[in-house]
């Protein structure tokens, strides 16, 4: 039955946004009351699932159903209060102990949080720090940009006090030149950008055409229109054109292909047809007549495919384009060549595409000699496959897909089978009975393809017009895209007799050989893995199909036999694999299909995005394609809705199917159970899944799994399977919720949404006892989880208990046991003990994840100290002057390191105010401050009877010396020859220890620290680095007099060490100088910077110790920045008159020493003059004293032995500028870096 699918009448329902193409199938007539249906069940659940605090599975199950269009919701409809989520943000993404990813779309904030966002993330501005990338992506996800223009004075002029060009063309040039916006800089960028020329050609024609359409065709929406003054007009598109063509050109033959160029050409010819079609038809012509270069035609055909919408349009400023079809067309048949098969298959594109845009329609006297001329098209081709010979392999495959390809083109609908229904039925019935497999596999195709034709809905025709050629001038349609108002697409839908028939043949072939295998399985009682006070029944749409229930289900019948055949072959043959692999197909359609395979669906779809993308008009917006490619479009719609089954109830008779398929997994193969863990490659693996059952009972089974007798690690194939799990767990495992409560807030919202009209929820509002209920299973939940975490925890500390466990299972369950460390519930105490012992376990592996596991724990161990707010101009005395002020001022100089007002006692260290955070007070101050209380008086140790059982545990240890020779010895053991460096999981364990327990340990670890920094070798060295880093790091908040004490000590010792100090260990001091001063107040390190200062470039112990210690002073002073400033004018003062060194090594670390003096120096829009050495100044003083080397007209090459003592003027210039060279490669580098 054919019937038509114009647009529907509208009914009374108004959706916010339809989808065009619902209307145009067939049933378009239910899915108006469809979608109120599913919007009032929508509603209802979801404010029910809220209300009665059901997150899991109530809220996921509902709110995965609702979907936006950014278009469709204006900040009008929906404002979010931006705090709550930024907070979440942060405190995901830049998690200390966790790092997770999070994708937000903000926009619908009030324009007055631009202001509240600006004063949150100014504070991180510091150009010298790190922060300033969060900054920035904070501020690129937040802060609102679509703003209509009376909102522009809170948002874009906010943005432009930044100084960005924001919506001008020209930048007005300020006052002083160094505020200006140097297009300099932009030219940088591109020639940096020099590899990535290609991908820039791609998009830059695309992103304008994107541009021309929103300004003259988009359709209304709530976005603010662009101005007319500030549209683009023919004469920019024109110049643009011109100035893109010549290099699309050049790289239509580029080495890496022509898909860049093709798509950049498709889009020129959108805007300028005239100016880009020409030129390339003049290259196409050209290939096409030139049999040498079969390169330059595949080359010039894709783009030509690109071009062929444009070429073909009748509304363009190319009308002649048409005339060159059909040249293009005869020209391009000598591509037809089966020995070169890409040029065979990009002219058999280039043919197809310009049929699809262009009717076939003989407008001479053809109509006069053949009513049909698809007759004539089918009567060459079966005179061209029946008088010729081809061989099998090429040609004879391409015969084969043309008579195919044919054959789909005279296929017909399920309406003309029924005239051959008697000879169908009878040849079916004859040939799925043949013994010979080819005969039969191909009547089993014959009757799948018949039962589609008969069962399924489907579009009739894909003519170029909905209507016929008479009226019109075909030439006309040429490239025309179809009307999606009155598509007037003619569908198939089965009939009453095309379903009888169906059954029939069912009846007749399927239903005797279900006979001699039926058995009789019953299972249609719905199942429900957990209790829910929500609904979660299955979500059908309609797909235009009613279901007969009164005559037989052959899907519960194929499902019985199915099930007995299984059994049967497993206890009688079940080395019968080619059955076994029909039958799991069986399944797997019987589970999952509906009328379309989700692949099959896939490919289609892709396929199509394909074709629509090599003939889209996207200057004139979405959906101006073509007829015939809007009717695939509108029955991908269909199969899409054929698809959507969410929320599929779970019946016994599945999980029985899962069962069988479970059994054929395991019944004879040993690893198949670690298999169906496994799942499929970048599937999600069953043992990582996010559910405490679920990991509850596969963690520990995976462990004891190496207690059973069957299990053998002889065989690499188990071994290999068990690496792979354990990796699976490791990159999917996410940290599973114990804690969930709804908000007052939420709770609120879902009652309005009960109460809320158009449509009214189908539910009604749950009562008192519900609500009460509902309060009580989410407390319930949050203890049972707890419970099962802690069990979960247990159970893998008694698998590592047992002695027999193999050491690889020991292994991975350590690695497992890691993975539960969490934030927001501490680990239970014998957990704690596990990974204490296994400190000194005998495995270096297991020391490793403990030591990680350690430094974790002391995080979650640590307790919270006071804060207090100041404000920044009451310390200072002086008040930020208005507007931005960047960089050293009298309101931030408090914070700069001061020689002459150092904390040296007690008193002096308590009364000043520390501010850790180096970037806060170089851009602005924070909205509110806070610092670390300087009057809080912490307890020198935390009394034994006040710790934790976790605490107790780690401080026994700890307190144990025997336990600390051990540890000293393990860490100070080198690993991997000539690879270790300074590991931060090792520095992070110490940094907890000293910062939870003060000095306690102090005078058990000093003996080997004084041994390990007196031992020159690299692995005790790098060890000392670690420890040393980690005290200074834990020191932060002590009382004076235990850090007055502690650098008494360390001063000596880091002497001693930098002494010893060779070409292995040099990179591990400086970093662990560099790791202790990150985020550190200089002012509470200045022993340390003092001590650094004292002469490095003393000579004593060779060149060598002396760009060491350069290089380590470097260090520490790149991590305070701009606070140090008193500290860089000592520096250069005293590396000024050393530019001369004789030794090269030194020269070269003094010019990377002054790179990072004078970085501080950087001339950026509102910031003030730096208080650091300028740049200007040093160069001056440089070229003084190069004037040597201008004295004589002539530069003669003496050759000089590298490490004399030569003193001449001359020699030392020369030393002085190789010095210079340093200064301006390092500063290049640091330059380049920063721009990658």
């Amino acid at each position: 039955m054919t019937v038509d699918g114009d647009m529907a009448v509208p009914s009374v329902f108004t959706p916010q946004k339809e989808i065009v193409y619902n209307a145009l199938l067939p049933y378009s007539d239910r899915l108006d009351r469809e979608a109120t249906e599913l919007l009032a069940e929508i509603k209802a659940n979801l404010s029910r699932a809220v209300l009665l605090r059901e997150l899991w599975p109530g809220v996921a199950f509902w709110s995965r159903k609702l979907f936006s269009k950014k278009e469709l919701l204006s900040r009008d409809d929906l404002q979010l209060p931006w705090r709550p989520l930024y907070d979440l943000y942060d405190r995901v993404v830049y998690s200390k102990t966790e790092h997770l990813g999070l994708i937000w779309f903000p926009r619908y904030f009030p324009a007055s949080s631009t202001k509240e966002m600006l004063e949150e993330w100014r504070p991180l501005l510091c150009v010298f720090d790190m922060i300033m990338q969060k900054a920035v992506g904070n501020m690129e996800l937040f802060l609102p940009t679509v703003m209509p223009p009376e909102e522009h004075c809170q948002g874009f002029q906010i943005l432009r006090s930044l100084n960005l060009p924001v919506g001008v063309s020209h930048m007005v040039a300020p006052r002083y030149l160094t505020n200006s916006y140097d297009i300099g800089h932009l030219v940088l960028w591109i020639t940096a950008l020099l590899s990535r020329l290609m991908r820039l050609l791609q998009r830059l024609p695309a992103s304008v055409v994107r541009r021309v359409h929103r300004e003259r065709h988009a359709a209304p929406s709530w976005i603010t229109l662009v101005p007319e003054c500030q549209r683009l007009t023919d004469a920019d598109l024109q110049e643009f054109t011109r100035s893109l063509i010549g290099a699309a050109l050049q790289a239509m033959f580029s080495k890496t292909g022509s898909t860049d160029a093709a798509y950049a050409l498709q889009n020129l010819a959108l805007l300028t047809p005239e100016l880009a079609i020409p030129p390339v038809l003049e290259k196409t012509y050209a290939a096409m007549e030139t049999l040498t270069e079969p390169h330059t035609l595949t080359a010039t055909l894709s783009c030509m495919i690109g071009m062929a919408r444009s070429l073909v349009s009748p509304n363009n400023h190319y009308p002649e384009g048409r005339t060159h079809v059909l040249p293009l067309l005869m020209g391009s048949l000598p591509g037809v060549d089966p020995n070169d098969f890409s040029k065979c298959m990009i002219t058999f594109q280039f043919i197809a595409t310009f049929t699809t845009l262009v009717p076939l329609v003989d407008c001479s006297s053809a109509p006069s000699r053949h009513s049909d001329l698809t007759e004539v098209a089918l009567q060459k081709v079966y005179n061209f496959a029946t008088s010729n010979i081809f061989e099998t392999c090429v040609s004879g495959r391409m015969v084969a897909d043309m008579c195919r390809a044919a054959a789909k083109v005279t296929r017909v609908d399920g309406e003309q089978l029924l005239k051959y229904q008697g000879d169908m039925e009878r040849i079916l019935s004859v040939c799925v009975r043949l013994r010979c497999k080819r005969a039969y596999t191909l009547a089993c195709s014959m009757l799948e393809h018949t039962l589609r034709s008969l069962s399924l809905i489907y579009p009739t025709e894909y003519r170029s017009t909905s209507g016929g050629f008479d009226t019109d001038l075909p030439i006309q349609d040429w490239g025309r895209a179809g009307d999606v108002a009155a598509l007037g697409v003619c569908w198939h839908v089965p009939s009453q007799e095309e379903e009888n028939f169906v059954f029939q043949l069912l009846s007749r072939l399927l239903h005797p050989e279900l006979e001699r295998i039926k058995g009789h399985v019953s299972g249609d009682q719905p199942m429900s893995s957990m209790p829910s006070m929500v609904n979660l029944g299955e979500i059908k749409l309609y797909i235009g199909v009613e279901y007969d229930d009164s005559r037989e289900n052959y899907r519960e019948s194929i499902c019985q036999t199915m099930r007995l055949l299984l059994r049967h072959i497993l206890e009688h043959s079940e080395d019968d694999i080619k059955s076994l692999f029909v039958i799991i197909k069986i399944i797997s359609d019987l589970m999952f299909f509906r009328g379309s395979h989700k692949k099959e669906f896939d490919s289609r779809w892709k396929s199509f995005t394909l074709v629509k993308k090599s003939m889209e008009n996207r200057l004139h917006g979405k959906k101006q394609h073509i007829r015939a490619l809007l009717i695939d479009r509108v029955l991908l719609q269909h199969e899409m809705r054929k698809l959507v089954v969410d929320g599929s109830e779970y019946k016994v008779v599945h999980q029985e199917l899962l069962c069988d398929l479970l059994l054929l997994s395991t019944s004879t193969y040993s690893q198949g159970a670690l298999y169906c863990l496994l799942g499929v490659h970048n599937s999600v693996c069953q043992a990582s899944a996010r559910d405490w059952d679920c990991v509850g009972e596969v963690w520990p089974a995976l462990v004891r799994c190496g207690l059973s007798p069957s299990m053998t690690l002889e065989k690499s194939s188990i071994g290999r399977l068990l690496d792979d799990i354990t990796d699976r767990i490791h990159r999917q495992h996410d940290t599973i919720g114990i804690y969930f409560t709804v908000s007052e807030n939420c709770v609120g919202i879902a009652n309005q949404i009960t109460e809320s009209k158009n449509p009214t929820p189908c539910l009604e509002a749950p009562s008192i006892e519900e609500l009460k209920e509902g309060l009580q299973r989410q407390r319930i939940r949050n203890v049972v989880a707890a419970r099962k975490y802690e069990k979960l925890v247990n159970d893998l500390l008694d698998c590592l208990e047992d002695r027999e466990l193999p050491w690889k299972f020991e292994h991975m369950a350590t690695d497992l046991l890691s993975l539960l460390l969490r934030d927001d519930h501490p680990l239970p105490s014998d957990a704690v003990l596990f990974f204490t012992q296994s400190l000194t376990h005998d495995s270096i592996s297991i020391r490793k994840v403990a030591i990680s596991a350690m430094a974790a724990i002391l995080k979650q161990l640590k307790r919270p100290r006071q804060k207090v707010s100041v404000k920044p101009s009451d310390i200072s005395g002086i008040e930020d002057p208005e507007g931005v002020c960047v960089g050293d001022r009298e309101g931030n100089r408090w914070l700069q390191y001061d020689s002459s007002n150092l904390p040296l006692s007690e008193e002096q260290w308590d009364s000043q105010h520390y501010v850790e955070k180096t970037h806060w007070g170089y851009y602005s101050w924070p909205r509110e401050m806070m610092i670390y209380a300087p009057s809080e008086k912490p307890k020198d140790d935390l009394p034994y009877e006040e710790m934790s059982e976790g605490e107790k545990i780690i401080f026994e240890y700890f307190s144990d010396p025997e336990f600390i020779d051990q540890l000293i010895e393990f860490l100070s053991l080198e690993d991997r020859k000539g690879k270790d460096s300074f590991n931060p999981r090792r520095f992070c364990l110490f940094k907890g220890l000293f910062r939870n327990y003060g000095d306690v340990f102090l005078p058990l670890l000093w003996p080997h620290l004084e041994q390990l920094a007196s031992d020159p070798h690299e692995s005790s060295q790098r060890c000392v680095c670690e420890i040393t880093a980690g005290l200074i790091r834990g020191s932060k908040l002590w009382s004076f007099s235990k850090v007055d004490r502690l650098w008494q000590l360390l001063c000596p010792l880091i002497r001693t060490a930098l002494t010893n100090i060779t070409v292995e260990t040099f990179t591990d001091w400086g970093t662990c100088i560099a790791t202790a001063c990150e985020g550190r107040d200089p002012r509470k390190l200045h022993w340390l910077f003092e001590l650094l200062m004292e002469s490095p470039l003393s000579g004593e112990g060779g060149s060598f110790r002396d760009a060491s210690l350069l290089y380590v002073l470097q260090g520490g002073l790149a991590q305070q920045q701009w606070r140090v400033s008193e500290l860089l004018h000592r520096l250069l003062a005293y590396l000024e008159p050393k530019l001369t060194q004789v030794y090269k090594n030194v020269r070269e670390r003094i010019g990377s020493v002054l790179t990072y003096i004078f970085m501080i120096d950087v001339a950026l829009p509102h910031t003030r003059p730096t208080s650091s050495p300028h740049v200007a100044e040093f160069v001056t003083r440089v070229l003084e004293r190069l004037k040597p080397l201008t004295s004589e007209p002539e530069i003669h090459n003496h050759v000089h032995e590298e490490n004399t003592q030569e003193t001449d003027e001359r020699t030392q210039a020369v030393k002085l500028l190789k010095t210079g060279q340093n200064v301006d490669a390092s500063m290049y580098t640091v330059w380049w870096m920063d721009m990658v």
